[in-house]
């Protein structure tokens, strides 16, 4: 996916912020509903460009992350098969590809209307938000807007209690993505260590099977190099970054 690559390198941050009006949606759903919402605009919008990303490359990671927020796991309808979204859904979207961004922020302002599954929903608003940048450094700390799921090679979810066996899974994900991207290992090993931190299960519906996993949240300090690090932080960290995992805000 990185033939079509425009790297952001720039002082300010890009993130897409969506509010969607749903009531109700299918238990643990929502993810899958953003990444179906995704899909449906960029095609609706830029077929070759879809098709690139979710086609061509669909083997290949993706350069984005997000997270959606609004739903409460203890707040169902009476059948016990929804969660209740009184005040709809929040999303937000980011990338490290400014093309990306860009293509997403109009393909979402041009479709508004979209079913997932048995949910109708509509897009209330789209805004792309400019965030000034930290000042580059090899040491920063960081808290998750998403869970970071990290796996060994075996699909098997490590959580930071592990701590080498996290650590090395961990850079291992880290050269995965400046590998597929950047054409380059990590200039430097990332050392992460938790602050104030927790575990976590996140369940996703995928193709109608249910999947939970033991995720990682809360406040990290990374070191590394600082142009590793910029990266990763727009990218999103760990796995399943494009299904809503991994997206992690810079706090100092």
């Amino acid at each position: 996916k990185n033939a079509h690559l425009n790297i952001n390198t720039g002082g300010l941050s890009m993130i897409i912020k969506v509010d969607i009006d749903v009531k109700e949606i299918e238990k643990f759903s929502a993810n899958m509903l953003v990444v179906h919402m995704i899909k449906e605009a960029l095609r609706n919008y830029d077929k070759e460009y879809f098709e690139h990303l979710y086609i061509v490359n669909n083997l290949a990671p993706n350069i984005f992350t997000f997270s959606v927020s609004g739903f409460d796991v203890f707040k169902t309808n009476q059948a016990n098969t929804h969660f209740i979204t009184e005040k709809g859904l929040k999303v937000f979207i980011q990338s490290a590809d400014y093309k990306f961004i860009a293509i997403l922020h109009n393909s979402l302002l041009k479709k508004k209307k979209y079913k997932y599954k048995s949910t109708n929903f509509i897009l209330k608003s789209s805004k792309l938000l400019r965030e000034e940048k930290f000042e580059q450094s090899e040491t920063v700390i960081i808290k998750t807007i998403s869970p970071i799921l990290v796996t060994d090679k075996d699909r098997k979810a490590i959580n930071f209690k592990d701590e080498d066996k996290f650590k090395k899974c961990f850079n291992y994900m880290c050269n995965n993505l400046t590998q597929n991207f950047l054409n380059r290992n990590l200039y430097k090993e990332i050392d992460i260590v938790q602050i104030e931190a927790k575990t976590t299960l996140r369940s996703l519906m995928i193709h109608d099977n249910k999947y939970t996993f033991e995720c990682n949240h809360g406040a990290f300090k990374l070191s590394g190099d600082k142009n590793d690090i910029e990266f990763l932080l727009e990218v999103g960290l760990g796995s399943r970054r494009s299904q809503g995992f991994g997206m992690v805000k810079r706090i100092f």
